[in-house]
């Protein structure tokens, strides 16, 4: 974080998460949490509670959050899960596990906690009765996906196999262990995401050179979006709500945008879609027989340049040509891109949280004194 504009340590970021809909962004700090409204940026809750949050997560855009200690100075063991009302600043429920929480995902009916080599799954009704549990291959970063539609609940995560993921669909429990996917043979998975109905899943390695796109229905890998030739962390691979499109955001301080022109059948609905950039020598190796090679490979057609090196982002809710981006040195971007030309897309509107909180403080406490003034 850039000293010269942030020196409150009890405000570093900790946690940066969008709810289901994008519609809410929430950060954890090392005095509690903060809830923003992504579309119009309005701060709609912020909590002191007198000690860190590593991870927030929100029910829908209800008042129920899922909460874990983390920081310096942890509100909660990083161990236990707090069940947390919001709105009454009460207590619902506690999870305690025996080892450190590394996410949560919050759904109408169910609550997933990731662990280092396990997942468990609660009813959110019944949330005593004893848990669902899937093994995974270690997992240190908490990689797990869940649809953000209401009713159509598929999960993503990496396998107990080095490479591969597993895919559960909860509409359908006959096909629950069918879905077993490889994805990498070398590298560790780096990052997932989903889209609105769960039937695309991304899938980086740490490398962060690619991303590979699995049709659930085909259950295989149909798509390579190549990112770069150097190394790199990849934080967030979100679709837009049509999944036309998919968002990359990496510590390179750039935002790739890939069209998903090339899975679908062309027909009068998609011929007109985007394609995204392809390799001179393409035509050449298909001439050779050259099957799954660097030159099938698609590059992104747009790019946005942040300079955020740790960044999550997303589609604006609703849209499929404006993406919303939130760096860990309290930034926030609005931006769009030409999903008709490609190229540079640009930034409409940058805002510094920290500075806007400060400047809405200020003000309140000038109408506060006003206010007491005029009262004397």
């Amino acid at each position: 974080m850039d000293d010269d504009n942030f020196d409150d340590e009890d405000e570093k970021i900790l946690w940066i998460s969008f709810n289901q809909d994008y519609s809410c962004f929430l950060i954890g700090t090392e005095s509690g949490y903060k809830i923003f409204n992504s579309y119009k940026f309005s701060l709609l809750t912020d909590k002191d509670l007198g000690g860190g949050i590593g991870i927030v997560e929100m029910l829908g855009q209800t008042n129920i959050l899922g909460l874990v200690g983390g920081g310096k100075n942890p509100k909660f063991s990083e161990k236990l899960l707090t069940i947390w009302n919001d709105k009454e600043l009460k207590i619902i429920s506690e999870l305690n596990f025996k080892s450190k929480i590394l996410n949560l995902k919050l759904k109408l009916e169910q609550i997933f906690i990731i662990l280092i080599n396990q997942i468990f799954v609660f009813n959110l009704k019944y949330i005593n009765n004893p848990p669902e549990i899937f093994s995974t291959y270690e997992n240190p970063l908490g990689l797990f996906v869940i649809s953000p539609h209401s009713y159509h609940n598929v999960i993503a995560y990496p396998d107990k196999d080095f490479g591969y993921i597993r895919i559960r669909c909860y509409e359908d429990p006959n096909i629950l262990e069918a879905k077993y996917i490889e994805c990498y043979k070398k590298d560790v998975l780096g990052c997932l995401g989903i889209n609105l109905m769960g039937t695309l899943i991304a899938v980086a390695s740490s490398k962060g050179n690619t991303i590979k796109i699995v049709v659930r229905e085909n259950n295989c890998v149909v798509l390579v979006l190549r990112r770069g030739l150097d190394r790199a962390n990849i934080f967030s691979l979100n679709f837009d709500i049509k999944s036309k499109f998919i968002c990359v955001g990496s510590d390179t301080g750039i935002v790739n945008i890939y069209s998903l022109s090339s899975i679908y059948v062309e027909d009068e609905r998609t011929k007109n879609l985007i394609k995204n950039k392809n390799s001179y020598f393409k035509n050449v190796a298909k001439f050779f027989g050259l099957k799954n090679s660097y030159f099938d490979e698609e590059w992104g057609f747009s790019q946005i340049d942040t300079k955020e090196m740790k960044m999550k982002c997303c589609f604006r809710s609703g849209t499929d040509d404006h993406i919303i981006i939130i760096g860990e040195d309290w930034k926030y971007y609005e931006c769009e891109f030409d999903k008709e030309k490609g190229g540079n897309g640009k930034i409409n509107t940058e805002i510094n949280i920290w500075e806007k909180l400060e400047e809405e403080r200020n003000d309140e406490a000038e109408e506060e004194e006003k206010k007491e003034n005029e009262n004397k």
